[in-house]
């Protein structure tokens, strides 16, 4: 089967789930293109990890508004390459893809990654549509699921919604072997952040959580490492800059899975400091690095970190609180490293990329 994924072309949580579902088809089963759309250029990882896989794929990108030019480019490179499947995983590229479902009786799902609290009405109205247009919508949780119901309680009560998690893909990212007695007292204690630099995601919080915690306890041999590009980028350089920060503050830049995996296992602690997420990428590698977390107490992050079991720490949004929580992770750490392994074995039960392609294939 020709399967055409559509997906955001700069950092963010798509790449998390186009990558993983195709080389989870270890197998080579199907046949896989991408379509990067979006405001941004296409990142040079991406098209390095598209020739690596022999995916096909182009960049249909756009200023601002709605990129009538680029749906309609968009169509015809759907028609040129001739998919049975489309994956959708930016709903506002839902019509092109409708229509050539349409004209050339292709199956037609699309994904809701934003989360719901966070979304525009322009990002609403492109939900419905979904709904409305799509043969199958698939959602990260039950949690999402419900908010998109209640929100169109009056509008298509019938629509059949399928939840399927993100899934990454666990051999890259691997439990780090280390030891569970360890101190403090000598190394710098490493906490990182992976993300995009955007107006919901707070590592600016995480700068002021550091500035806490130097003046509270000065002799604490910390370092925050943040990884990662965005627009916010300068705003939080600028932060660091101001609170002379700087000798304490690392900025990675943008990094690939195998360079992500690495950085990973310098860490300490894991922190995820955001307004909201659906189901975070960042969040699950870490996780199943087996690191200590610490995270945002907000939908998408507490309802992944509290399960059955507990796999993280979940705070106020409060740079106090969380600084009270990374003095805490380091002065219990043996206590926060078991529970990051159960959070390790948890991913590999429960969001693995085979496990999501598995699940996406039901629906194709």
């Amino acid at each position: 089967m020709k399967i055409a994924q559509i997906c955001y072309s700069g950092l963010g949580g798509h790449s998390g789930v186009v990558f993983p579902l195709i080389s989870a088809d270890f197998k080579n089963k199907h046949d896989w293109a991408i379509g990067f759309v979006g405001n941004t250029s296409m990142l040079q990882d991406f098209k390095d990890r598209c020739e690596d896989l022999g995916v096909q794929y182009a960049q249909f990108k756009f200023h601002s508004g709605l990129p009538f030019a680029q749906w309609i480019k968009l169509f015809f490179w759907l028609k040129e390459i001739n998919p049975q499947s489309i994956i959708c995983h930016n709903p506002s590229f839902i019509l092109p893809c409708k229509l050539y479902s349409w004209l050339y009786q292709g199956k037609l799902v699309t994904v809701e990654h934003t989360n719901n609290k966070l979304k525009r009405n322009r990002e609403w109205i492109f939900t419905y549509l979904s709904l409305l247009l799509s043969d199958e919508v698939v959602v990260l949780t039950l949690n999402y699921k419900n908010e998109v119901k209640n929100f169109f309680s009056g509008f298509l009560k019938e629509r059949s919604i399928s939840i399927i998690p993100n899934g990454i893909d666990i051999q890259l990212f691997p439990m780090i072997e280390d030891s569970l007695q360890r101190t403090f007292s000598t190394k710098v204690f490493k906490v990182g952040m992976a993300g995009r630099f955007s107006n919901t995601k707070r590592q600016d919080l995480l700068v002021e959580t550091l500035k806490k915690i130097k003046q509270s306890k000065p002799e604490f041999n910390i370092q925050l490492s943040l990884a990662g590009n965005g627009p916010e980028l300068e705003k939080t350089e600028r932060i660091v800059e101001n609170h002379d920060l700087g000798l304490f503050v690392t900025f990675e830049g943008l990094l690939d899975e195998i360079e992500l995996a690495e950085w990973y296992s310098t860490l300490d602690l894991y922190a995820h400091a955001s307004s909201g997420e659906t189901l975070s990428i960042s969040l699950l590698q870490a996780m199943s690095c087996g690191l200590p977390i610490i995270a945002s107490d907000v939908d998408g992050i507490s309802n992944l970190l509290k399960q059955d079991e507990v796999y993280g720490l979940c705070i106020a949004n409060d740079p106090v609180l969380f600084a009270e929580a990374v003095l805490s992770v380091s002065m219990n750490y043996q206590d926060a490293k078991s529970t990051g392994i159960k959070a390790s074995i948890a991913v590999e039960k429960k969001y693995s990329n085979h496990s999501m392609l598995d699940n996406y294939m039901e629906l194709l």
